[in-house]
């Protein structure tokens, strides 16, 4: 149990390369456009839910003496993302500093906009003063100074501001207005472009589009999760010193707005259906996902029980591909998973219940049947090779099989039981992971006592799922008609629960994430009874059938039959009286040890770890 540790040490270790390795991929995997718009607009141009919120925010800058001065409308960083961002004006009395208000773009329960001050020199230098988002903004640009004043009171954002103008080298400020402010943009963008070309941040494609470098997509991730932590924890102290303010403003109503939100979603969506990866980089990612596979149970497991693993799994992903592949699924591919195991991913949008538990069946099936028939048959069981592969085809195949969410039985049982009845699903995932553990505990072994405590550590985001998919569902249910709910409507509900105090410690990703998983199961049909009945009886057949069939031709190998076991039955039972009766004669302070008296079969010499 010492490794225990020692695989939760790696474990940890290889969750954070993968979560920063899996951005880095995402990033470098999108398309920048070269060039993006900036244009001049009206107001009244911009979409009237947009505009409404932020002229709501833009009277704590009329408090500060601005004044409307004009809209700003850009196309959005990456290519393929249609939407554009809006941006409303507001210009001091001496036109000297302009603010900018804009949805924010990972919007928070007390943040859901985001505020620039500008003020630009003559010299062409613009000097931009922001809150907590410098991590998303180039640094090192030419005549572009970014400064965090490191505050979410607006009024010391501006103050700091104009600290920042008074305190640079010979900066004579510019008379702004709008469209000068535009014009500024658009010089510096082009400015940014030709050097981060020079400086290799970007690389050019074919099709006109740029793409993050490595180095430069490593750095930015890097800086993104840095500030976005920082900020996070800005918002969570901002909200306990304030409570009484932040209360203020959710009693106004501006807070419960769920446009940034539903902007933020829809913008993270088309970013996602944006993304380009070929074969080529599949065949990347999965090369390298085998040899951390390697290393990861290499440090304890030998060689050819790495190979068995890697087989096994392997030959059960593929069944769950050419399912997927069969039922019309995109974008597949096929991953392992250090300490862990493997996975099989693919999209398609409104699969029927069904066919779902089809391909989650479509995994372990194929090992299972392979190994019973092995083991069954006896074909092949001299061979250490083929007698230990089709034991870890039963093994994990049937442990696949738990209902525990996320393996392939957790997720069948959702779709006939957790579907209808999702609470069951936090106190059954509850208990099974502490089951695991315990098995693990008992039997020594540390990688199933590590995957208890990884399933056990999911528990409490389980239940922030179950809590919210079932108000969600509970309230769409209320309140629609008998054409169902629209997919807006499930997303404007989704997003509305997470409006809670408990959800401000959430980055973006986390929050986009889990909106997706309960939109998944809300699209998803629940199955009615006649599937859930056919699909548990499949589940169960594939569960028992196996074992029955190995119970009922099971043979001993020879070296595990006693010679006692040869005699009649009658010889068999003298037998064990007199030895019996010796003992007692002999009056022995220790029994003579029980193998002894029914011999134990020689131990194989290559155990199976």
């Amino acid at each position: 149990m010492l490794l225990v540790p020692a695989y939760l040490v790696g474990f940890i270790a290889f969750v954070v390369v993968v979560v920063y390795g899996m951005a880095i991929s995402r990033l470098m995997s999108v398309r920048v456009r070269r060039l993006r718009s900036v244009r001049s607009i009206r107001p009244p141009d911009m979409p009237a839910e947009i505009v409404s919120l932020l002229r709501e925010h833009g009277r704590a800058l009329e408090a500060l003496g601005f004044e409307d001065c004009g809209a700003v409308e850009e196309d959005y960083l990456v290519d393929g993302v249609d939407e554009p961002a809006y941006s409303l004006l507001y210009c001091d009395a001496n036109r000297i500093h302009i603010a900018r208000i804009t949805l924010a773009e990972s919007p928070t329960r007390l943040q859901p906009v985001e505020l620039s001050f500008y003020a630009c020199a003559l010299d062409g230098r613009l000097i931009e003063t922001v809150a907590y988002r410098a991590h998303r903004l180039r640094p090192g640009l030419p005549d572009h100074e970014v400064v965090d004043a490191q505050t979410l009171e607006w009024d010391e954002q501006y103050e700091r501001h104009r600290q920042a103008v008074r305190e640079s080298h010979a900066f004579e400020p510019l008379r702004l207005d709008a469209s000068l402010l535009v014009t500024h943009f658009e010089r510096l963008r082009e400015e940014a472009l030709s050097f981060e070309l020079s400086e290799r941040r970007f690389l050019p494609k074919q099709d006109g589009t740029l793409r993050f470098s490595f180095r430069w997509a490593i750095r930015t991730v890097m800086r993104a999760n840095g500030g976005e932590r920082g900020r996070l924890r800005a918002l969570a102290e901002y909200a306990k010193q304030s409570a009484v303010g932040a209360d203020e403003r959710s009693s106004s109503g501006v807070d419960r707005d769920l446009t940034p939100d539903l902007a933020a979603h829809r913008r993270r969506d088309a970013v996602e259906q944006s993304r380009r990866s070929g074969w080529a980089r599949k065949l990347v990612y999965f090369t390298a996902s085998v040899l951390l596979f390697v290393l990861a149970f290499g440090i304890q497991l030998t060689p050819r029980t790495v190979l068995l693993l890697l087989a096994v799994l392997f030959i059960h992903e593929v069944g769950h591909a050419l399912a997927m592949r069969f039922f019309g699924y995109k974008d597949l591919q096929i991953l392992f998973i250090p300490f862990l195991g493997a996975v099989a991913s693919g999209r398609k949008e409104n699969i029927a219940a069904w066919q779902e538990v089809v391909v989650l069946l479509a995994g372990p099936v194929p090992g299972i049947v392979i190994g019973t028939l092995v083991m069954a048959t006896g074909w092949g069981v001299e061979n250490d090779w083929i007698r230990n592969g089709a034991q870890f085809m039963l093994l994990l195949n049937y442990l696949n099989l738990l209902p525990i969410v996320p393996l392939d039985g957790g997720r069948i049982m959702s779709i006939v039981l957790f579907d209808r009845h999702p609470k069951v699903q936090f106190g059954f995932s509850m208990l099974s992971s502490l089951a695991i553990i315990g098995v693990g505990v008992a039997l020594g072994e540390a990688p199933i006592a590590c995957v208890g405590i990884v399933l056990l550590a999911g528990v409490p985001r389980q239940l922030d799922q179950v809590r919210t998919f079932a108000k969600v569902r509970g309230d769409l249910e209320a309140g629609v008609s008998e054409a169902g709910a629209s997919p807006a409507q499930r997303l404007r509900s989704v997003y509305a629960e997470l409006h809670e105090k408990k959800f401000d410690r959430w980055n973006s990703e986390t929050k986009y994430q889990f909106v997706r998983h309960i939109l998944e199961r809300l699209d998803r049909q629940t199955a009615n009874l006649r599937v859930a009945l056919t699909s548990f009886s499949v589940y169960c057949a594939v569960v028992a059938l196996p074992l029955g069939l190995l119970v009922w031709t099971y043979v001993p190998e020879p070296g595990e039959q006693s010679v006692l076991a040869e005699l009649p039955a009658d010889a068999r039972l003298d037998e064990q009286a007199r030895a019996l009766e010796g003992q007692i004669a002999a009056m022995e302070p220790h029994p003579e040890p029980m193998d002894a008296i029914i011999p134990v079969p020689e131990e194989s010499s290559e155990a199976v770890e």
